[in-house]
């Protein structure tokens, strides 16, 4: 079944900053602390997320996938940066691209979105 949106079209407005003038689609998941948002998540997009006891999604996440299968496994992780160094929103946010993923390191997603989840709210693109 061919999708309505073409996904590629709506990463490359992202890519942009066409995202803060005009509403692109999106999907949120809202919740309690520990109430399933993150294997909800996980189900929808076969992205792993931290795991542990307590507090493990530390930040607002951003998840696109590709569902065209034919392409090569990668997972590409940034950070966006949309305030500066004193909380004031920037006129254009900033994207660092911070680790890219292949196919043979899978297993290593939900330790490199903790770790980048750690530089953002260190306002850093290092650990």
């Amino acid at each position: 079944m061919e999708s309505l949106i073409d996904l590629s079209v709506v990463q490359k407005l992202k890519a942009v900053g066409a995202d803060q003038d005009v509403s692109l689609p999106r999907i949120a998941v809202i919740g309690k602390q520990s109430s399933g948002k993150s294997s909800v998540v996980e189900m929808a997009t076969g992205v792993a997320l931290p795991r542990n006891s307590g507090l493990c999604t530390r930040c607002p996440m951003d998840v696109s996938t590709n569902p065209k299968p034919d392409i090569d496994w990668e997972c590409e992780i940034k950070l966006l940066f949309k305030t500066d160094c004193d909380g004031k929103v920037m006129k254009s946010p900033i994207t660092i691209p911070f680790k890219t993923l292949s196919k043979d390191q899978k297993d290593e997603m939900a330790e490199s979105i903790n770790t980048a989840q750690i530089a953002l709210l260190n306002g850093s693109a290092e650990v």
